[in-house]
């Protein structure tokens, strides 16, 4: 048997671990139909494999479900923006990375003082530690050649606080 073998029967029982871990077994388990020809083909599979073959399998399996995909969290990150010296603003925004998060659009900003302080409230998935973003007032973006923003994520509570003036790093 080849190694291209043995890395088809790896992919295969990777993905037979992927839908079992992720809860997606359950929802496959009311075809029977799919569930047992799975099970029949994967079980003719491991038997035509060597010992040596088997080694090598074990081996692919535990390196490929050790690197598997991290673990996300749920982060809200409260956002405080104090702006100084613009008057008749009309839009606030974020740009950054991360949905909701986008470069290509504003995410909104509510005003909680006229001219001076803006909110947002952000809440992601996400298996990042930290995130970026730069503000943007009637579409001019803050911070021009310069680095984007880096709001390091709370390790010990789902939220984080981050306060900023507006094109003040």
């Amino acid at each position: 048997m080849g190694n291209v073998s043995i890395v088809r029967i790896s992919l295969a029982i990777y993905v037979y671990i992927y839908f079992r871990e992720w809860k997606i077994w359950n929802w496959l388990l009311t075809n029977q139909k799919i569930i047992k020809k799975l099970n029949k083909k994967l079980i003719q599979i491991l038997k035509k494999i060597t010992m040596k073959n088997k080694i090598i399998l074990a081996i692919t399996i535990a390196i490929s479900v050790s690197a598997c995909v991290q673990k996300a969290f749920l982060k809200t990150v409260i956002i405080t923006l104090t702006v100084k010296n613009k008057k008749d603003i009309k839009n606030v925004g974020i740009r950054g990375n991360g949905n909701p998060l986008s470069w290509e659009t504003d995410f909104p900003m509510e005003e909680v003082v006229k001219d001076s302080m803006y909110k947002a409230t952000v809440t992601t998935m996400t298996a990042y530690t930290f995130g970026e973003i730069k503000f943007t007032i009637d579409g001019d973006w803050e911070l021009k050649e310069k680095d984007n923003r880096k709001i390091v994520f709370n390790e010990k509570s789902d939220t984080t606080f981050y306060n900023a003036i507006f094109n003040q790093n």
